[in-house]
């Protein structure tokens, strides 16, 4: 079953980010083992894209972090995946978070869309819980 991470309306303008497995299977390896095989899906005006990632656990723990600084400390934050699948800057205005991202279909050689939208920050802590739900199914490996 995948595990989905929503940042926004998930009737509105959103980022959808879905794992449902790792990608080398539990292998031992801290780099092989972070890797899970997901999907980004986007939803921002009038455009809708969706294609298949790559991201790492460790990639989710990162956003979690942004998303907290947003959430609690009503602070800036950005989260940058080690492959720039999707990228997004986090941005506070008063209890709105704004979304500035780039999503690229194919590193190195795909297309790619700049995107922005705002949502509530009241909607961030429910993001916060899916994320741990993810980190729960695809724990980070330990480091050797």
């Amino acid at each position: 079953m995948d595990q989905v991470v929503v940042i926004g309306d998930s009737h509105r303008e959103h980022v959808r980010l879905a794992a449902s497995r790792r990608q080398y299977g539990s292998t031992g390896d801290y780099d092989d083992d972070n890797w899970l095989v997901g999907e980004v899906s986007l939803r921002v005006s009038g455009f809708r894209s969706r294609f298949d990632a790559h991201l790492r656990s460790d990639d989710f723990v990162a956003l979690r972090d942004a998303l907290n600084r947003v959430h609690e400390a009503r602070e800036s934050g950005a989260w940058e995946p080690l492959e720039p699948w999707v990228a997004l800057e986090l941005g506070v205005k008063g209890d709105v978070m704004t979304v500035e991202g780039m999503a690229t279909e194919r590193i190195g050689y795909g297309n790619s869309l700049r995107f922005s939208f705002e949502t509530s920050i009241a909607s961030v802590g429910a993001t916060i819980e899916q994320i741990d739900a993810l980190l729960a199914a695809f724990p980070v490996p330990p480091q050797a």
